[in-house]
């Protein structure tokens, strides 16, 4: 583990089924940000990692540095791993994390994909996820480590794709 302890919320931990639904979205620090980081990092009790109870950003008590937020989103998620996974991407968005900070053009920063990618095993559905935004999934260091611990399948000759193909539908 990154840490010797994490917290996780109660209801988080003890729910019968886990969803996650991020929306498609690339990120500054994740590369992608999809159903495993929607969760590793969304997903953390506000009032133990936010900055204080007035401002829930995490930046304060979670690594986001290249190599040791990768390390983080991979442990966090192990904790409590989802069931299954639905992507929105309807509408996409590029430059995240500041398009949601009001420092961006927002209009000029969505994509307009209408997608919806779903699967039971997240690391997969990521992959394609990346995939779509032209990431090479390998390049993703959370994905590697999750694939590489067992945590689901990084290797696109195991991954099936219903409806259009990814090349198809692919926007850099």
């Amino acid at each position: 583990l990154f840490q010797s302890s994490y917290y996780l919320n109660r209801k988080y931990k003890e729910a019968d089924v886990l969803i996650s639904l991020p929306v498609l979205k690339n990120h500054s620090y994740a590369a992608v940000t999809g159903a495993i980081k929607n969760v590793a990092i969304g997903a953390t009790p506000a009032n133990i990692y936010g900055k204080s109870s007035q401002d829930i950003n995490r930046f304060n008590k979670i690594p986001h540095d290249k190599v040791n937020f990768h390390k983080w989103v991979h442990d966090y998620y192990r904790l409590r791993p989802v069931e299954f996974s639905i992507v929105d991407g309807l509408q996409g968005l590029q430059n995240g994390p500041m398009c949601y900070a009001d420092v961006c053009d927002l209009p000029g920063n969505q994509m307009n994909m209408r997608l919806i990618l779903a699967g039971r095993d997240a690391v997969a559905v990521d992959t394609i996820q990346a995939l779509v935004m032209g990431w090479d999934p390998e390049s993703v260091t959370y994905l590697k480590l999750l694939n590489a611990s067992g945590s689901g399948n990084l290797d696109t000759a195991y991954i099936t794709v219903a409806g259009q193909p990814v090349g198809s539908v692919r926007k850099e």
